[in-house]
């Protein structure tokens, strides 16, 4: 049979796929949780529950694809802010350019602070783009870290690129301003759109920031988002922070969340198909043709810093691995066991002291996530009253499209959508007991953050 007959029956087969799937209207997800008067208010208040991903979303690898490396409508301004850890090391954090800020008297915007995955890989599903100018945080020299005075922060004016002062200690300056196209703004603009603030934090080493330390973040310790936290909660007083998580950045959201209980300072947090058992994904839950592209994207980012990493790191056994475990073996096992290192680092490990909303979106077609024990704990969201699980027949892996490749995806506008329900019962419910709405105590800089959540919480009644 000749080439094109081939090529033209494979197009035909496409076509009619697509079609069936157009003509066949998908059914919307089904909704796993605890019964309880917030799952009830959540259905009403969320109509993307009562649809689906569009019907072409049958192809769940297709979807992966254009969601990971899609084209993205246009372009976004970020102006990105370093922050220095308590070690020294750096995380930057990727502020979106939007409406001008609230006046006084006005109730803040929300912020949203969004996580990309652990390989430091931003998808077109959440948002990196051009940096509009950059600014230097400074921490006096001496004073505490803020891992160490519990909460007491004393952030000082951005000093302008190139100087400096004595007894200050500096982050290091981003790059000269520039500009170019933003490759996946789909969640960004949503909430934009929408009111929010968003934000995306980088992790040390990931999307440009540098790294300034010999250490890298360990797949499931929040150590770092914990302390960009308490920096967003002194830098936006009043401000309701929800948090939203992809792919094998969820890990690092569950695992705060778990870590921290009710003291989280988030009002609700999102994942988008997150991988609830990572350790063995690791071991070999993720397939073949998915796993060596991510092997060689983060052997590519790593030989950026192999000179300051060759002197710590076992660099000759990281380069040859042929296995993500491998890869992370290399990097985080050196000191201890792989048993040992997944005891400190599975996301679950404290998922009982869970106390926010939390909402994960997953597909039943997931390619990435597939093999016995790689599917989403279904008895967790059901005995949990602080779980949601939106699980879709379609979607694929971070995918979830719908209205064309430029329009927005089916799992923000249920995030968005989740966030606004939850905040809007909780605020009733906190009224309702006299407690008020949930808010932060409004500080200034000098001043200690204290407990945002001065409410108390009643989502089983």
């Amino acid at each position: 049979m000749p080439l094109w007959a081939l090529a033209l029956g494979a197009l035909l087969g496409l076509l009619a796929t697509l079609w069936g799937g157009r003509r066949k209207a998908p059914r919307g997800p089904r909704l796993l949780c605890r019964p309880s008067a917030l799952a009830l208010h959540l259905e009403r208040r969320c109509p993307a529950l009562r649809r689906a991903p569009a019907g072409w979303a049958a192809l769940p690898a297709l979807q992966t694809l254009l969601g990971v490396a899609g084209p993205a409508p246009g372009g976004l301004r970020f102006l990105r802010t370093h922050l220095q850890m308590s070690d020294g090391g750096l995380v930057a954090l990727d502020w979106a350019a939007g409406p001008a800020p609230a006046k006084p008297g006005q109730q803040p915007p929300p912020v949203l602070l969004l996580i990309p995955n652990s390989f430091g890989k931003v998808t077109r599903n959440l948002s990196q783009g051009s940096q509009g100018g950059a600014k230097c945080w400074l921490r006096q020299r001496g004073e505490p870290a803020p891992l160490q005075q519990q909460q007491q922060q004393r952030w000082r004016l951005p000093l302008k690129l190139g100087t400096s002062r004595p007894g200050l200690r500096a982050a290091l300056p981003s790059p000269p301003a520039r500009s170019w196209p933003c490759r996946c703004p789909q969640l960004c603009r949503l909430a934009l759109l929408h009111g929010y603030c968003p934000v995306v934090f980088n992790r040390r080493g990931h999307n440009g920031c540098p790294l300034s330390t010999p250490k890298l973040q360990p797949y499931g310790d929040p150590a770092d988002l914990q302390e960009a936290i308490r920096y967003l909660r002194c830098r936006c007083p009043g401000a309701q922070l929800f948090a939203a998580a992809e792919s094998t950045g969820a890990g690092l959201l569950l695992s705060h969340l778990g870590e921290c209980g009710s003291s989280s300072q988030l009002a609700a947090a999102g994942c988008i198909s997150p991988i609830f058992s990572p350790r063995k994904w690791f071991e070999g839950g993720c397939p073949w043709h998915w796993q060596q592209p991510l092997l060689l994207y983060q052997k590519a980012w790593l030989s950026r810093f192999a000179t300051a990493l060759g002197e710590v790191l076992p660099l000759e056994s990281f380069f040859g691995g042929r296995s993500l475990r491998e890869l992370e073996e290399a990097l985080f096992c050196q000191a201890q066991g792989w048993d040992a290192y997944w005891e400190s680092n599975d996301p679950l490990r404290d998922v009982d002291e869970v106390a926010v909303p939390v909402l994960c979106i997953c597909s039943q077609d997931d390619p990435v996530c597939r093999g016995p024990g790689n599917g989403p704990p279904r008895e967790l969201f059901e005995t949990n009253p602080y779980l949601f699980l939106a699980l879709a027949r379609h979607g694929g892996h971070c995918g979830f499209l719908q209205h064309g490749l430029r329009g927005s995806c089916w799992s923000h506008e249920l995030l968005l959508e989740f966030f606004q329900a939850a905040a809007d019962f909780l605020g009733d419910e906190g009224k309702a007991k006299g407690a008020g709405a949930p808010a932060a105590r409004a500080t200034g800089a000098g001043e200690a953050c204290g407990d945002v959540h001065g409410w108390r919480r009643s989502y089983t009644r």
